[in-house]
């Protein structure tokens, strides 16, 4: 190296500006104009000034005398030489990493866990359980659909004459019916619930049960009513069973439409008013399972193998509650009556909301309970409830001097 290219370089190092810079070989010396930018990396030896083997001279020089081509071909020249490559700049070597951890099939443990971590976050639905069990005092189970037939010769004439309750029946008709239920091992209340059934089904021109003799409407709609409350009791007693009943839906519904009415969505006489759609007595906020609904020794579910279809378990999404029994002789689509549209309700239900149960203050036919189950709704009865208040209220309207309920 020269003497002025060894001032150069200490006049560098020293704060000053070179007025000549080498490139190339070894040997071989370019003298450059003054520079815009001048980028300089050098690994000096401090013991001497002179170019050791170990010497990196990274140089990039932009001239405004140079032409675009030529500025690239002395670079890529001062490169070579230089044992320089741009892609081995620091910016580049971090992409490359960047890329080496994007390879398919490697992640790093950390990224691990955290997949772990937000997997355990993540919120399971837990299905609450509503036990069901019979109680041996009142618990109703289902009649087989020839029991049925066998009663009805009993219940009732051949002619259509039948009117009034069983209170006001002539003691030996009541008599003979005893007999009957005892000898077919269907209760009393079954039965008598069988028969006004029938006898509503016989005069389909009736404009109220009143009319046939069969009790004030206002009184039967109070029994249902007592029958409801008792069923809301029994589920309020698991404080992890929420649900909505009958009037907290119709309420949530009409404040939505008067929302939607004030921001203007639905204009006064354009359009069709949405329609209040079917709400069940009570609608669970979250599916409810309904632990042991049947029992595996019932002569009647076996026949019908409910325990082949729901097993021990049956999920639910809401459920109703009936105040009568569920006939199997009734025909289903039948209009006006309380039975025969029970299979077009539980089919509206289900579509709405899901599986569900039904609740017979009297218990259901086998034929019933098929039915409905082929529909996803399981039928049960009054077993677990509290039925005091219901049976009080029936004996002040349908009673006779003993307290007998006799509807």
């Amino acid at each position: 190296m020269t003497k002025t290219n060894r001032r150069n370089t200490k006049n560098f190092f020293s704060g000053g500006q070179p007025s000549s810079i080498v490139q190339g070989d070894k040997n071989s010396a370019v003298s450059g104009a003054s520079c815009d930018r001048i980028k300089l990396q050098v690994k000096v030896n401090k013991s001497s000034h002179k170019k050791n083997d170990n010497e990196v001279i990274p140089l990039d020089i932009k001239s405004p005398s140079m032409s675009t081509s030529s500025h690239r071909h002395r670079n890529q020249h001062i490169h070579r030489n230089l044992n320089y490559h741009p892609r081995h700049s620091p910016s580049n070597n971090r992409n490359d990493q960047r890329k080496k951890k994007r390879k398919i099939g490697t992640r790093s443990p950390n990224r691990d866990t955290n997949l772990s971590q937000q997997d355990t976050d993540k919120p399971k639905v837990v299905v609450v359980t509503l036990p069901w069990h019979r109680n041996d005092c009142h618990s109703i189970f289902p009649v087989p659909l020839k029991t049925e037939q066998s009663l009805l010769t009993v219940l009732l004439r051949t002619d259509c004459r039948d009117r009034g309750m069983m209170r006001d029946c002539p003691p030996q008709v009541l008599k003979r019916i005893r007999k009957a239920c005892k000898s077919s091992g269907v209760n009393l209340t079954q039965a008598l619930s069988l028969r006004r059934h029938h006898i509503v089904l016989r005069n389909p021109n009736a404009p109220s049960m009143s009319h046939l003799g069969l009790g004030n409407i206002r009184d039967v709609q109070k029994s249902a009513t007592l029958f409801e409350d008792a069923l809301e009791n029994y589920m309020r007693t698991f404080p992890n069973i929420s649900f909505c009943t009958e009037q907290q839906q119709r309420n949530d519904f009409f404040q939505k439409v008067k929302k939607l009415k004030q921001e203007g969505r639905q204009k006064q006489g354009r359009g069709v008013p949405p329609r209040l759609p079917p709400t069940p007595d009570f609608l669970f906020n979250s599916p409810v399972r309904i632990s042991n609904p049947t029992n595996a020794n019932d002569k009647a579910y076996s026949n019908v193998n409910v325990n082949d279809k729901i097993g021990a378990d049956f999920v639910a999404h809401w459920i109703d509650a009936k105040m009568f029994y569920g006939a199997s002789t009734i025909p289903a689509g039948t209009p006006k009556h309380a039975v025969g549209a029970l299979l077009r309700t539980a089919d509206r239900y289900v579509d709405l909301y899901g599986t569900g149960a039904f609740v017979f203050s009297e218990g259901c036919g086998v034929k019933l309970v098929s039915d409905l189950l082929s529909r996803g709704v399981l039928a049960l009865d009054c077993g677990p409830l509290d039925m005091r208040a219901v049976r009080e209220h029936q004996a002040t309207w349908c009673g006779n001097v003993d307290g007998e309920v006799l509807f």
